[in-house]
């Protein structure tokens, strides 16, 4: 039960990731994650982690991937913050969801969970 309510916390995550638009979400996912490389994916991933020292060839590929979404998007800087933390993140959840998958975790039993995950980022716990 207590593996379940924290992986039912790590879902309601998902609700209060950065406060992204709907339209800066989707242009994030496609451009930060669909039309980018493993190794951005990796930093973008490890961005807060502590201790994580990208090498700087990543680095290079990484600020390359961020400007030209930035530009192609007509995203102001802090909007492209944003959209790299959302990426991030969303990347971060689906490695978790797919490491329950692998632990025998079921797609009902993900549904439930996510419906769990938003009842939390609303505030009800009924």
């Amino acid at each position: 039960m207590k593996k379940l309510i924290l992986a039912a916390g790590a879902c309601s995550l998902a609700v209060l990731a950065a406060p992204v638009s709907a339209q800066i979400k989707a242009e994030a996912e496609q451009c930060l994650i669909d039309n980018s490389n493993e190794q951005v994916h990796t930093l973008l991933m490890n961005l807060n982690k502590p201790g994580y020292e990208a090498p700087p060839e990543v680095r290079g590929a990484f600020n390359r991937t961020m400007l030209a979404c930035e530009q192609r998007h007509s995203w102001q800087r802090a909007q492209t913050i944003d959209a790299g933390a959302y990426a991030g993140f969303l990347l971060r959840y689906r490695a978790q969801e797919r490491a329950f998958v692998a632990r025998g975790v079921s797609q009902s039993q993900l549904a439930s969970l996510r419906n769990a995950a938003g009842y939390l980022a609303v505030g009800d716990n009924s």
